[in-house]
């Protein structure tokens, strides 16, 4: 402290005591300054999180945060990594109706979540559910670059398939233990809307998690041409980088342009991709960091005259930055104190000698 002092002794002529606390969250950090009631019009409070801004919804699995900023998706996901988490994933139906209890009655548009377009396509399964790492079933010369995957008495193993092609339907119940939970729909429908369906009157198509699962479907798909399951590839990723699968697209999502998905409320919760650079509300998840409180003390003199408040504040806190080595991701701002920023302690005037 003693090179800032220095510096601003360089200016000054006049005793200030500046009393300020940090707060540190993390690394974000806020001042309360207290210093003369002739300068603390010259400065600007920032708020950084409001309550009212915030909604929380608190389960075992993840602790979600509404924040009504804003912000385009990169912003957002900066702003989630910064207090809580990440920008919110969600790995089942369920988790999107908890997180739509946490939004602002009040607002019905859409809001970012953590999905975004990544590089390379990757296969999984409707419900989400991680388990091709363990087991794949693939027939020979499978999977293609169509992003559909089915059953086939034609196969071995699992096959590709237009999605848009119209084909009866695998269904799974998760309530059910035995070989009850698989149901075959002979309807015939499109990939989409046997997903669609699946996941209206039942729990979704049917994730093949081992070679005991393929056992049971065996003999319920025997002489079936071709039967949907809930295989599918896609190139979106989460931002916490989440293995799971599951999507909740609207009709006709995702489209082949636009990179970043958003939740939205007056489509009871559907997703669909946007300008990740729209400026929107978003959701956080996991608990918000720790707030850790340290106190300083630093006295400054200066002449009144000689600084314009906001040219001296701001050099002071440039210079707490290089003198502490606060990285770029660390903000500084101003904050009231008892309804003013500065104190006015003592004033000590000069005579000059008269020659």
């Amino acid at each position: 402290m003693n090179r800032i002092i220095s510096q601003l002794l360089l200016i000054s002529g006049v005793v200030v005591i500046y009393l300020f606390t940090i707060y540190l969250h993390n690394k974000f950090i806020v001042l309360n300054f207290s210093v003369s009631e002739r300068l603390h019009k010259a400065i600007t409070v920032s708020v950084f999180v409001s309550a009212g801004l915030l909604g929380y919804s608190f389960s075992q699995l993840r602790q979600y945060h509404y924040v009504g900023k804003s912000m385009n998706w990169f912003d957002a996901q900066s702003y989630c990594r910064r207090w809580f988490t990440d920008l919110a994933t969600l790995n089942s139906i369920n988790e999107v109706s908890r997180v739509l209890k946490v939004i602002d009655p009040a607002y019905t548009g859409s809001f970012w979540i953590g999905l975004k377009r990544g590089t390379y396509s990757k296969w999984g399964w409707s419900a989400g559910n991680n388990t091709l790492a363990q087991y794949t079933n693939w027939d020979k010369s499978e999977p293609t670059e169509v992003p559909c995957g089915m059953l086939s008495s034609y196969a071995t193993g699992w096959t590709t398939h237009d999605c848009t092609h119209y084909h009866y339907l695998l269904c799974f119940n998760a309530l059910a233990t035995d070989s009850s939970r698989w149901i075959l729909l002979q309807t015939e429908l499109t990939w989409k809307e046997a997903q669609t369906l699946c996941r209206k009157n039942y729990t979704d198509l049917a994730s093949i998690r081992n070679a005991q699962d393929e056992l049971q479907i065996a003999p319920i798909v025997q002489n079936m041409y071709y039967v949907w399951i809930g295989l599918f590839s896609d190139d979106w990723e989460w931002s916490d980088l989440s293995k799971t699968t599951f999507r909740y697209w609207a009709d006709s999502e995702p489209g082949s342009t636009d990179k970043c998905a958003a939740v939205a409320v007056s489509d009871l919760g559907r997703w669909y991709d946007q300008d990740c650079y729209l400026t929107q509300s978003f959701v956080c998840y996991g608990d918000m960091k720790t707030v850790k409180h340290q106190l300083l003390r630093l006295k400054v003199s200066f002449a009144g005259n000689t600084e314009d408040p906001l040219v001296l504040l701001d050099a002071l806190l440039k210079q707490m930055m290089v003198t502490h080595r606060i990285g770029s991701d660390t903000a500084l701002v101003w904050r009231k104190r008892n309804g003013s920023v500065f104190r006015l302690v003592k004033t000590m005037m000069t005579r000059e000698k008269c020659q």
